[in-house]
């Protein structure tokens, strides 16, 4: 069986660094210079969202960035300390673990592949927004319905997914990982109501 991850936020912390770099040396890397425009405005004000395609260019800008040196990564410090022991802990159990991520293969690889080991990585580029109920269903027929958990951190992912997965007629179990405790407390109710389990760390687990 297979427990599948969001990688931002509950697999790694914000990469400040990564949107600090594009924010001062951009134009090195994006030319769409109203595409840089709006990464930037994202950079400074995160709840006026990103598109799946601005975040493609910014995702290929961090890959050339980090592959040619400009951009450091330390991966310890990234990575949660709880994530590791919670992936090898999955494996010994015999299960594997997939991350889910809107970035790609390659910078997933890059930012966390020397921390911590995962067999896949399904992208936002092939499965769509995960916003989107219909991206769950998508995810239940690739992995073959073999999902027995999810995790990630927002009340909208967390809302999709239990309708998503539900169409197609899975059951698999859904965590909200809230480890600032900062999602409303009528919102966790509310997932909690549909069976949802909210934690603020994986050594709950």
């Amino acid at each position: 069986m297979i427990e599948l991850y969001d990688v931002g936020r509950v697999i790694t912390g914000p990469f400040k660094e990564g949107y600090s770099f594009i924010a001062e040396q951009g134009e090195k890397y994006i030319e769409d210079s109203a595409a840089l425009e709006r990464i930037r405005a994202f950079h400074r004000d995160r709840s006026l969202g990103i598109s799946q395609e601005d975040f493609n260019l910014l995702n290929h800008a961090w890959v050339e960035s980090i592959r040619n040196g400009e951009l450091p990564v330390n991966s310890h410090e990234l990575v949660y300390s709880d994530v590791k022991p919670r992936f090898e802990k999955v494996k010994s159990g015999g299960n594997n673990v997939v991350l889910l991520t809107s970035g790609s293969r390659d910078l997933t690889d890059l930012l966390i592949g020397d921390e911590c080991r995962y067999d896949d990585v399904l992208v936002g580029e092939e499965i769509g927004d995960k916003n989107d109920a219909d991206t769950y269903a998508k995810v239940w027929d690739i992995l073959e319905g073999n999902v027995n958990t999810f995790f990630d951190d927002k009340y909208s992912v967390m809302k999709a997914a239990y309708d998503g997965f539900k169409t197609v007629g899975g059951n698999p179990k859904l965590y909200l990982v809230d480890r600032k405790g900062i999602v409303a407390v009528d919102r966790v109710k509310e997932l909690e109501d549909k069976g949802v389990t909210k934690i603020s760390s994986f050594a709950e687990l």
